[in-house]
């Protein structure tokens, strides 16, 4: 089956200094499910077009103002009776999947005189949604963080496999005949 995936999204025009962040959150779901690696990513670009049009007809501010709106007890007692009543077991997840991506410094950064090489956020994972992956850029590089819940969602080590095994199909059709690599 596809993945569904929740996709944290900053809000917000920056006109007005604010301190912390604006966030907001679209859904997709992700053709995990297609073998073909064109099929795939064309459909990844239909559904995220989509899910951008869908998160502005909504507006950016709703989930943010609904939230507000529930005192933080309540919420606590929804997903507490959510995880207790094991409806993740029998209600199809609304999503199964926390991906972001987060920019990271443009330029090296130092610690103590030692070079910080590379980001690897970690996310948030929870009942129904047993899948984290954080991307953070660092200079030039982007790394990956990848959590899994090891009961539900196959280990880290085989989803890095396979997404690094999928970029490979992507670049093998990107390539252009005839043209050799430096």
């Amino acid at each position: 089956r596809a993945l569904v995936a929740a996709v944290p999204v900053a809000v917000g025009d920056g006109s007005a200094h604010r301190t912390g962040n604006r966030v907001s959150v679209m859904f997709a779901a992700l053709p995990t499910d297609l073998a073909d690696p064109l099929a795939r990513i064309n459909a990844v670009r239909t559904e995220m077009r989509a899910a951008k049009a869908t998160h502005a007809d909504v507006g950016p501010d709703t989930l943010g103002a609904v939230a507000e709106a529930l005192p933080w007890n309540v919420v606590g007692l929804l997903f507490r009776a959510y995880s207790d009543l094991g409806l993740a077991n029998r209600l199809p997840p609304a999503v199964n999947l926390m991906i972001s991506n987060v920019p990271g410094p443009p330029v090296p950064v130092y610690c103590g005189g030692a070079r910080l090489k590379g980001l690897y956020a970690l996310g948030p994972i929870f009942d129904g949604a047993a899948l984290n992956i954080t991307v953070a850029s660092c200079g030039d590089d982007v790394d990956v963080g990848i959590v899994t819940c090891p009961d539900v969602a196959p280990p880290a080590e085989a989803l890095s496999a396979a997404m690094h095994d999928s970029l490979a199909e992507l670049v093998a059709l990107a390539r252009v005949p005839g043209h050799t690599d430096a």
